[in-house]
């Protein structure tokens, strides 16, 4: 899977490093520390780029220095490469020349390739702030023209002094206004994690599963689902914060539950080799998933459903403000961590975070 894309460059605030030595005279690689699949696959790379001469000129001109170095030369470079999500991956090149005088290692070259995933201008965040806003406008709009065109109506037949339908045109007014307070209450919770500063403490994933379950007893009766948690890891984070983030994924789920009900599975597991390259390897991380099997959504969709105000289902059949999985994602950010999600259709959805276990 390719995590990598998922991640913004704001929160990831590391780098990751490949080292390799390549033979000049039999043009292969005869050490790497890590996978270069791994290494350059967030960014549509292929395998071994540098040999595969596809680079624009002025790259193509970088290796052919690399190739001409001769004992204890070096040459430093860097390229900047666009990831599956568009955001900014620069990669900082150190290469050295060197003979290990044996017949089968001359001419070596080692490669150091320092990764790291770019912090946004203020422009780039300008961007986006122009777009949220937009669409923002454009879901509270839509609510907005409907209790206009309602009232108009109403006033319109309030003139015979008769409206037997009175109530109907009540009734959709109020959906209208209940609409558009949710998009207001979704909106001002965005902005509210966005901003304001909070403590961080050691909180236990597990007694916050059990609380929301708790509250939320009858509602998964009722729509015959069971829920199952494995035992969690602490994590380091806004415990409040991370309430909401909790009770937003197991809501997504039950909300788009099988109508013969199912199951939420709620686990931990150990983070892959890819998630460790892509976090600060300084600090421990604790990995949690909350998956269903639910009516799921294609796999294709697994970035889009975190942007604001998306809907991959019709309001009407399954109401909401489109921003609780925005929210989630906003939250894990705030806690210096990662969030992704796979999914199926008609066979489930599965949410991974992972979140410090301990002070940043």
């Amino acid at each position: 899977m390719n995590i990598a894309g998922l991640m913004k460059p704001k929160y990831m605030n590391s780098a990751s490093e490949l080292v390799f030595i390549y033979n000049k005279a039999e043009k292969e690689i005869l050490f790497h520390s890590l996978p270069l699949d791994s290494f350059f696959g967030s960014v549509n790379m292929q395998t071994e780029p540098f040999f595969a001469n596809s680079f624009e000129d002025d790259l193509s001109k970088e290796w052919q220095r690399c190739l001409q170095l001769n004992e204890n030369e070096t040459h430093n470079f860097s390229r900047t490469a666009i990831s599956a999500d568009n955001n900014p991956v620069e990669f900082n090149f150190h290469v050295v020349g060197i003979n290990l005088h044996s017949p089968a290692h001359k001419k070596l070259l080692l490669f150091i390739i320092r990764r790291a995933l770019l912090l946004k201008t203020s422009q780039d965040y300008g961007k986006d702030y122009a777009e949220f806003i937009d669409l923002a406008a454009h879901d509270l709009d839509a609510p907005l023209r409907k209790i206009s065109l309602l009232t108009e109506r109403l006033a319109h037949k309030s003139k015979s002094g008769h409206i037997p339908d009175i109530e109907d045109y009540i009734g959709r007014i109020q959906a209208n206004i209940t609409d558009m307070r949710q998009l207001v209450d979704s909106l001002t919770t965005l902005a509210r994690i966005n901003s304001a500063l909070h403590e961080k403490d050691l909180c236990d994933p597990g007694d916050i599963v059990g609380e929301i379950s708790n509250r939320w007893e009858e509602r998964l009766r009722s729509k015959k689902l069971k829920l199952s948690v494995s035992p969690l890891p602490r994590l380091y984070g806004n415990c409040g914060q991370l309430k909401q983030l909790f009770g937003n994924l197991l809501d997504n789920s039950i909300k788009f539950c099988k109508e013969t009900g199912g199951s939420i599975w709620v686990n931990s597991s150990v983070l892959t080799q890819e998630e460790r390259q892509l976090l600060n390897h300084k600090m421990e991380y604790g990995k949690i998933t909350v998956a269903d099997d639910g009516i799921g959504f294609r796999d294709e969709y697994a970035n889009k459903i975190f942007e604001p105000f998306v809907r991959l289902n019709a309001r009407s059949r399954y109401p909401g403000s489109g921003m609780g999985l925005a929210i989630c994602k906003k939250i894990v950010e705030n806690n210096n961590g990662i969030i992704y999600a796979k999914g199926e259709e008609y066979k489930g959805s599965n949410f991974t975070i992972i979140l410090p276990q301990s002070l940043d």
